[in-house]
């Protein structure tokens, strides 16, 4: 994990990236099950 910086330009961006993160993580994780 990278620890960034105390950034005030992180808001949107760092959401993304872990609503990326998170939607990877399930599908890595539950290949076979559909989380709407």
């Amino acid at each position: 994990m990278m620890k960034a910086p105390h950034n005030e330009e992180l808001p949107y961006s760092y959401c993304k990236l872990v609503e990326v993160s998170l939607k990877g993580s399930f599908s890595d994780a539950k290949p076979l099950k559909n989380i709407p």
